[in-house]
């Protein structure tokens, strides 16, 4: 049922676990695409609500890829009177993307991660015979 109102819209989606994306593309104006997915929201909401389910718009991320740096300002989206402004990053399935999908700062916390991960086996290297350390 979830996916048909989606569907309807001309939304695209993928779920994991109790976790849904949803992604729309659009040549247009970006207004075009934020009141397609403001109005499917609000679909969903209503059908959560009829259900006795809640969409939390605080646990909700959205960003906007523009096509350009030199994009205009994007709208934000409403959410059953709640606004959900775009967020400049947000992590999927363990990846940070950017909007400008440019994997900077996933590099730096999955780099900072792995350092932290060698400090710690230095630390423990004292307390390891010959055989462990190979």
């Amino acid at each position: 049922p979830l996916g048909e109102i989606i569907r309807g819209f001309g939304v695209k989606f993928h779920q994991y676990a109790d976790d849904t994306q949803l992604y729309f593309s659009t040549p247009n104006h970006p207004n075009d695409a934020v009141e397609v997915m403001s109005r499917c929201l609000e679909a969903i909401r209503n059908w959560m609500g009829r259900n006795r389910l809640r969409l939390n718009p605080s646990k909700m991320e959205w960003l906007w890829f523009p096509a350009s740096r030199f994009s205009q300002i994007i709208p934000s989206l409403t959410i059953g009177g709640e606004v959900l402004s775009p967020t400049e990053r947000a992590r999927n399935l363990g990846v940070l993307l950017d909007v400008w999908l440019s994997l900077e700062e996933h590099i730096a916390a999955v780099s900072r991660g792995a350092f932290l991960q060698v400090r710690r086996m230095r630390q423990l290297r004292p307390f390891l015979d010959r055989d462990a350390l190979r």
